[in-house]
């Protein structure tokens, strides 16, 4: 048997914010030619999926939704809220 170490989780994980010159700045990375958009999130210690939102969001000229910095609420999340409420 290896013996392999683990670590206990403890206390309250919390969702990371990233700023907006962040954001812009790590897209920008990720359209120089021949750049690796895992490469590019790796160096920054990003997921891949965040930085690929953020890169289809500005593709899309949604400059406007990163700029807000709103929380995103799944469909499912939402639906249950609004039952809630009544």
């Amino acid at each position: 048997m290896s013996d392999r170490s683990s670590k206990a989780i403890t206390g309250v994980a919390r969702r990371r914010r990233f700023s907006i010159d962040l954001k812009l700045a790590v897209v920008a990375e990720t359209m120089r030619p021949g750049t690796s958009i895992s490469d590019v999130a790796r160096s920054h210690g990003l997921s891949n999926s965040l930085v690929f939102r953020e890169r289809r969001l500005i593709s899309e000229g949604d400059r406007e939704a990163i700029r807000a910095d709103d929380e995103v609420v799944s469909a499912a999340e939402s639906s249950a809220d609004l039952r809630s409420d009544t």
